[in-house]
């Protein structure tokens, strides 16, 4: 009987083919959840919304724009005046540009994460689109995706 020692010989290839798939397997898989994450974030930053609300509250232009996006709005209840009137008027424009629109002027930073768009308080040093984490209070969301 021919003994086969894994170091050297046939064995030592199987082995070293079975590593590299090992290896090569998670970057393909990781590689695939990365772009379908990406395309769903730009996929949402291309959704088009159509509103007309005439002095209306956030929270209304926020269930429109959750109803025609499947989009939910994540955010601290002490942070967002929820029953502030806005009047926000969009024919086919894209979901970035309303949302600019609806915080224009206040101290509101929206990010877009998957089919969530988290609000924030603007910080003096970030963008206006970064999310910080300065209390523990519960973030509120208004309904679940589709």
């Amino acid at each position: 009987m021919k003994k086969t020692n894994l170091a050297t010989g046939r064995g030592g290839r199987v082995v070293a083919t079975c590593f590299r798939c090992l290896f090569v397997i998670p970057m393909l898989l990781l590689g695939c959840f990365g772009a379908t994450s990406a395309a769903a974030q730009t996929q949402q930053a291309l959704s088009r919304v159509s509103l007309d609300a005439p002095d209306a509250t956030v929270i209304t232009v926020f269930q429109a724009i959750q109803q025609q996006t499947g989009c939910s709005f994540v955010y601290n209840t002490s942070d967002i005046d929820t029953d502030r009137k806005v009047t926000v008027s969009a024919q086919d424009e894209p979901l970035t540009a309303l949302l600019d629109k609806l915080f224009a002027g206040s101290d509101i930073a929206y990010t877009l994460r998957d089919k969530h768009i988290v609000l924030s308080k603007k910080t003096k040093n970030s963008p206006p689109t970064t999310l910080r984490a300065e209390s523990a209070e519960p973030l509120r969301t208004l309904r679940a995706c589709r």
